[in-house]
């Protein structure tokens, strides 16, 4: 089930194909899920940003000469969001971006491939 999701989630984010400030879901929005006290939420702020790195897990297989982040595969949804927590305090100037392209930058900071 978790493979099943996983693979949907990577889908719809390999699908989205703007970086613009906003898309729906922004930083913002994704870091108040975090910091929710509601399941359904935090559900929502774990499985989002293993959607992400998921999908950038993807990219630095099948692409690996162009992928510029390589999440590690024995990185955890925990470990993902702690990371884009920490991406969040300490990079105020990103929050503008859609949580895809902020969640991409954090990865990045902390995995970059090379």
């Amino acid at each position: 089930m978790k493979s099943i999701l996983t693979i949907l989630l990577t889908i719809g984010l390999l699908t989205i194909g703007s970086a613009k400030a906003d898309d729906g879901f922004s930083a913002e929005k994704w870091i108040r899920s975090c910091n929710s006290k509601s399941k359904e939420l935090l559900t929502l702020c774990n499985y989002y940003a293993f959607g992400v790195g998921g999908g950038l897990r993807v990219w630095s297989v099948t692409q690996a000469e162009t992928a510029s982040v390589c999440v590690p595969f024995e990185v955890s949804a925990g470990q993902l969001v702690a990371v884009g927590q920490k991406y969040y305090r300490e990079h105020p100037k990103d929050r503008h971006y859609g949580a895809h392209v902020f969640l991409a930058l954090a990865f990045k900071d902390a995995w970059p491939c090379g």
